[in-house]
């Protein structure tokens, strides 16, 4: 179909009214006006749109771009980020395909600050190395796009916008009762077809909003769920060390490939959530507005890696013979453990299981109040928290003597396991070729929450070139911790550490692993776990140890606590005359913040601990930043405007 075709209008026929085609503008003279029926043509869908997210940015004062939903659960893409790649001088920043961070003119997505419906929102990490590196900035994969109505993009900052973003500020906005149809329905329900992990998955939204005749009450509930199988295969080269041998051999202090590996990554991701709004306006002077989110999105993966273990084999006592050297680098040659291959460990099977997910919820409270035509008041209280959550790591390593010839030429690194002193050599595609020579089962969480509470209030001139003055204040106490329990070596993997690798063995890598990567002689196919099995074996100990206290433990290096107590308050006139518009203020904001952690040391009275001995440490401190800003535009022409934005 094409887009001229695909932009609906609703035709309403009226009597003696003006027609104006909305968006547009302009009236409309028609031939019904001769018989005394005008019709008021009123444009929707993409057209009308993206008009909306053009007068956004047209009306704004500073640099702003919007992107506005052509209907209800119309949003461009179902992830939230994939839409924001749209606006110009945004880009996305991916994990395992799918975008899930936001960078603003080239800044780090770590200094963009991410608002829902104008105030804050917790958000946390599924992926355990984003757990363990905590930071401010929002995952996207936590917003389903079915219930967004438009998303505006702050590429400049003011004094009533929320502080944070050094980069930007992306205001998430949800759709509301009263600016609905009442009765509005939407359904959708689709299929999702993945190649390469094979797998065919529904996903479905749905909305349902009501309001009274009068409209002073109404009431909108929204939900969606996404399911999604993912595979992702590669070659890795994890890293180079330098190896050292006779000052006259060829090969002195060379750089080796540390580890090379065939990396298979599999994942469910199950995205459910919704939102609500209630809607109570008793008068034209006075709104309630009720609103709340949760969203969940279940990220259980397995990552399996067949590795190549250059650094551990020579490292360790073995050889590298046969080098091919290029720029300082040995891209080919041959690896042996000590003992030509029949000793320690030259190849090392990684298979990590984690039960991961990411939640996050807010309950809002707005009321506006307008006393007369020059005041709008505006209070807004609410809690905001999130968690990020690797509940269990089921990880399981094994480990064999080897011998092995690489080559780092080709398409992708080739990796092939010959005969050893004893004339064995490694089969990648028998787990009786290893033993288990590790096993853990870490739990990391991660949680984040916050209470708020806004007062806005602005007064509206209507002489001279100064059209209005709007102050407000704020308050939040924002708390966020890390809690990661591990187990150790010798209390969790020792009693069994004599279980067989074939104990933990299901069948072999997929057919076609690799197939669009691989050159000759790289590693594409070795035998798989059984996650059913390693869950067993490792949980069984895990309770035989708890019960003998030994099960995890507190691990220090990586537990803390951060929390911020935050006053602000901000100032800012609005000016008008002569084409030109803008506003200029200033934003004051006091943090108080106490951070909690650990110091590792066996001083006298540390705790003593499996991961090293410990003293808890506390920090405070307070800081008040001012934060004046300046935003001017120009309307040059009626399709030009000149903008000069300015920020302390």
């Amino acid at each position: 179909m094409s887009s001229s075709r695909s932009i609906s209008r609703d035709i309403k026929r009226v009597l003696y009214g003006s027609a104006v085609v909305a968006g547009l503008g302009g009236p409309v003279v028609s031939h019904a006006q001769a018989v005394g029926v005008q019709e008021e043509i009123v444009v929707t869908g993409i057209r009308y749109s993206l008009q909306q997210s053009i007068d956004t940015k047209r009306n704004a004062d500073g640099v702003v771009d919007a992107i506005t939903a052509e209907d209800v659960g119309k949003f461009p893409d179902k992830n939230l980020a994939e839409a924001l790649q749209r606006v110009p001088g945004v880009t996305v920043n991916r994990e395992f395909g799918e975008g899930e961070r936001v960078n603003i003119r080239g800044t780090d997505y770590r200094l963009t600050k991410t608002l829902l419906n104008g105030h804050s929102l917790s958000t946390a990490d599924w992926f355990i190395l984003d757990q363990l590196n905590t930071t401010r900035s929002f995952n996207y994969l936590l917003l389903p796009a079915d219930i967004i109505g438009q998303t505006i993009v702050y590429k400049t900052s003011q004094a009533d916008l929320e502080e944070g973003g050094v980069g930007g500020t992306i205001d998430v906005k949800t759709r509301n009762p009263l600016d609905l149809e009442s009765m509005t329905i939407y359904g959708r329900l689709e299929a999702a077809y993945t190649d390469m992990a094979e797998d065919t998955d529904p996903q479905a939204g749905a909305l349902f909003s009501w309001k009274n005749s009068s409209e002073t009450i109404g009431f909108l509930i929204a939900g969606t769920y996404q399911d999604r199988h993912i595979r992702r295969d590669g070659v890795e080269v994890l890293g180079y060390f330098p190896v050292d041998t006779d000052p006259s051999a060829a090969v002195n202090n060379v750089l080796v490939p540390s580890l090379i590996g065939s990396a298979l990554f599999q994942q469910e991701r199950k995205r459910t959530g919704g939102n609500f709004s209630f809607q109570f306006k008793p008068s034209d002077s006075l709104e309630f507005n009720l609103t709340g989110l949760y969203s969940k999105f279940d990220a259980d993966n397995l990552n399996e890696n067949y590795l190549a273990w250059g650094v551990r084999a020579i490292g360790n006592g073995g050889t590298l013979t046969n080098p091919v050297i290029s720029n300082g680098t040995a891209v080919a040659g041959t690896i042996s453990s000590l003992n030509n291959g029949t000793s320690d460990f030259g190849v090392v099977y990684d298979a990590i299981d984690r039960f991961a997910h990411s939640e996050s919820r807010n309950i809002d409270l707005l009321t506006n109040f307008s006393p007369n035509d020059d005041w709008k008041l505006a209070f807004r209280v609410g809690y905001t928290d999130a968690e990020g959550d690797t509940d269990a790591q089921p990880f399981v390593e094994f480990g064999a003597p080897a011998v092995f010839n690489y080559d780092l030429r080709g398409r992708a690194p080739s990796v092939q396991y010959v005969a050893n002193g004893m004339g064995v050599a490694v089969d990648p595609t028998n787990p009786a070729s290893m033993a288990l020579i590790f096993s853990s089962l870490h739990q990391i969480l991660n949680n984040d929450d916050e209470t708020y509470a806004y007062i806005d209030a602005e007064r509206a001139f209507d002489a001279g070139a100064f059209k209005g003055l709007k102050f407000g204040a704020k308050y939040y106490d924002h708390n966020r911790d890390l809690n990661f329990q591990a187990t150790t070596y010798g209390g969790f993997h020792v009693p069994i550490n004599t279980t067989p690798a074939t104990a933990f063995a299901d069948g072999l890598t997929p057919g076609n692993f690799l197939e669009n990567i691989k050159s000759s002689g790289t590693l594409d196919q070795y035998w798989q776990v059984d996650t059913g099995n390693v869950e067993q074996i490792l949980f069984n100990n895990l309770d035989t140890q708890t019960a003998a206290g030994n099960g995890r433990v507190y691990y220090p290096q990586q537990n803390f606590s951060v929390n911020e107590t935050t006053y602000g308050g901000y100032v800012m006139g609005r000016f008008e005359g002569g084409g030109w518009r803008g506003n200029a203020g200033v934003r004051v904001v006091r943090t108080d913040q106490t951070s909690n952690g650990n110091l590792i040391t066996n001083a006298p009275g540390a705790i003593a601990n499996p991961f090293g001995s410990y003293i808890p440490i506390s920090v405070d401190r307070s800081y008040t930043d001012w934060l004046p800003s300046l935003n001017m535009a120009y309307n040059m022409t009626d399709d030009i405007i000149m903008r000069s934005p300015w920020r302390g």
